[in-house]
């Protein structure tokens, strides 16, 4: 058998020769190398110089809370703005007030920084604070004549405090505006809560029991309800007839009676009155049907006012300002008619009609958004004689009519007349060439061709300064305000007594302060100042300067002069405080608004001894010290 025969495997071909090793690339390898140590002096530096950081840090941390930071309480002397020293013992502090005890007490009481001398309150600042102001505390509270009653505060409102008499325990409602301008300060720092209950011992003001001790029981819009602590029997009496500050408070009850008021016919015919007078713009058809005499005669040029005209006149007097004032026919309704400025700034008033008899204040109270006008409700019966207001006097008036203005003049108490002609008509006011005179304010400008009221009588005083002359120029322009344009809807804005009047007293104490100041700057005698606050600095002023003077020390003289300074410039910058226009009625927000440029200017004036008008103290030593020979 044949067969075939496979043909051999190829060989592989040959593996190339490595190159000798001669003749390689040298491999190249990393290797790592560390740093060399830095010398020992420098390592020990950075030690030290951590150390010495951290140490300063403790340090200094210590400084500040056991020697620079004070601890209380502690003991010290407070020097105030008077140079008065006291001892007492700090409790703590916040921003504006300052707690204390006295020696041998445990009764906290509160003061404000503002009172105290400019080193005191630089020391109590680096004190640690604590929180203040919590009620109950005791405290002095001082009113505006000087008087002092130590009281347990327990609450306050806007307008009242009620505290507890330390003397006598009994309950009592303190007026903030009745107090000096720092209790009335750290009063306002308390929380603002008073939820008014009737006080189980009340001391009437004035009528009906000036002396006895009351309890108040209840009341409604006219009558109060009480009982005579004395008798043990339940009475009651017209709100009307009780003292302007004892109505305030007790309108700040919620009304409620135990026990109606036995109806008379009086009582019900008040009741009736009242009821319709609460609601400005409406028209009542009893005024339609009024039977009383309305003064509309056409006047001859030169003849006095008829009977009817002056039967319409009243006068209001206050505490602090005295004025005129007429009944008219408002809105279809009958309005005592004055100006809000113969209102403002009294703490009471009455409305005093020609026949003698005082007018009820019961009535809501009125006062212009605009202008300085305020009206005053009263009852139909009492408007027998009323003046009619003239519409549109640009139109049915003329320049050159023939007026008349009656009132009140110099507050004689008698119906003065004065002539004159009308010059101008606005839209808003009316000018009259008549020489008026103070007290006509608030009195009736009648335009004799119509016997038609065309405006209200209202002196208007602005304030200005200028940098060429000392002290504050007062600007005093007469005019008379239209009633006519006033809108019944929103021309009026009702007015709580309470309110205005602790509004008017706060007014009238920072103008009194600002005027003060302005009599120093003008160096007027110091008996033309009207603060009590300013007339206290003056006399603290006259005697430490006595007691330099006497010891010839310069020194001393230089350190009264100083403090004097630095008390005006305090009292200055305080004439506002606790005052905002947010908060005011419109015409005492427009008060507040020029006296905050007033307060401005003053607070330059005192800045520091370098200003023009600083150094009042050096022109009243001739007046405060006797005459060296």
């Amino acid at each position: 058998m044949g067969g075939t025969t496979s043909p051999p495997l190829a060989a592989p071909p040959p593996v190339p020769a490595l190159p000798p090793e001669s003749t390689l690339p040298p491999v190249r390898t990393f290797q790592y190398i560390p740093e060399p140590d830095p010398p020992f002096w420098t390592q020990d530096w950075f030690k030290s110089l951590s150390f010495i950081l951290v140490l300063a840090a403790v340090g200094g941390w210590a400084y500040y809370q056991f020697y620079w930071l004070i601890r209380l309480p502690q003991e010290r002397d407070l020097t105030d703005l008077q140079g008065k020293i006291t001892h007492v013992t700090l409790v703590g502090h916040d921003d504006v007030l300052l707690e204390y005890t006295l020696p041998g007490s445990e009764t906290v009481r509160f003061l404000s920084l503002a009172t105290l001398s400019p080193s005191d309150q630089v020391f109590i600042a680096k004190l640690n604070q604590t929180i203040l102001a919590k009620v109950p505390f005791t405290c002095t509270l001082t009113d505006s004549g000087g008087k002092e009653t130590t009281v347990h505060v327990l609450a306050h409102n806007d307008n009242w405090a009620q505290c507890i008499q330390v003397a006598d325990g009994s309950t009592s409602y303190v007026s903030l505006s009745a107090l000096i301008p720092s209790d009335q300060a750290v009063l306002r720092l308390l929380p603002a809560s008073l939820d008014f209950r009737f006080p189980l011992n009340y001391t009437f003001t004035g009528a009906p029991n000036p002396h006895g001790k009351v309890q108040l029981l209840g009341r409604n819009d006219d009558m109060l309800e009480f009982l005579d602590l004395a008798s043990g029997k339940k009475k009651f009496i017209q709100i009307s007839d009780l003292a302007q500050i004892d109505q305030s408070l007790v309108r700040e009850f919620s009304p409620y009676l135990d026990d109606a008021p036995p109806q008379t016919s009086a009582n019900r015919q008040s009741s009736d009155k009242n009821s319709r007078a609460e609601n400005l713009p409406v028209n009542e058809s009893s005024a339609n049907s009024h039977q009383s005499k309305i003064a509309t005669n056409i006047l001859s040029p030169n003849s006095p006012l008829p009977a009817t005209m002056l039967k319409a006149l009243v006068i209001i007097r206050g505490d602090y300002s005295e004025g005129s004032g007429f009944i008219a026919k408002l809105h279809d309704q009958y309005f005592v008619v004055t100006n809000e400025h113969l209102l403002s700034g009294n703490k009471w008033f009455t409305v005093t009609d020609m026949d003698g008899n005082d007018l009820p204040l019961t009535g809501p109270l009125y006062g212009a958004t605009d202008y300085d006008l305020a009206i005053l409700k009263i009852p139909d019966n009492l408007a027998k004689n009323y003046l009619e207001v003239m519409p549109n006097p640009q139109t049915n008036a003329s320049v050159r009519d023939q007026v008349t203005i009656a009132g009140n003049s110099q507050g004689a108490g008698v119906p003065a007349q004065i002539n004159g002609q009308l010059t101008d008509i606005g839209p808003e006011y009316v000018q009259v060439n008549a020489q008026l005179a103070p007290g006509l304010s608030g009195s009736p400008i009648i335009d004799r061709p119509s016997g038609k009221v065309i405006g209200v009588a209202t002196m208007s005083m602005t304030y200005k300064t200028d940098s060429q002359a000392p002290g504050i120029t007062t600007d005093i322009r007469w005019f008379g305000n239209r009633l006519d344009n006033i809108n019944a809807d929103n021309g009026w804005v009702k007015l709580d007594w309470a309110r205005f009047r602790d509004e008017g007293l706060k007014i009238r104490a920072a103008m009194d302060l600002i005027t003060s100041l302005d009599t120093l700057i003008r160096n007027k005698p110091i008996t033309d100042i009207p603060s009590q606050l300013i007339q206290t600095a003056i006399t603290d002023f006259q005697a430490e300067l006595t007691s330099a003077v006497q010891h010839n020390n310069k020194q001393e003289i230089d350190s009264a002069f100083q403090a004097f300074n630095s008390k005006l410039r305090s009292l200055a910058d305080s004439t506002t405080y606790g005052l905002s226009s947010a908060n005011l009625y419109p015409y005492h927000a427009k008060i507040l608004m020029e006296m905050d440029d007033l307060r401005k200017y003053l607070d330059l004036a005192f800045e520091d001894n370098n200003r023009k008008y600083t150094n009042i103290a050096g022109s009243l030593q001739s007046q405060v010290l006797p005459s060296r020979r």
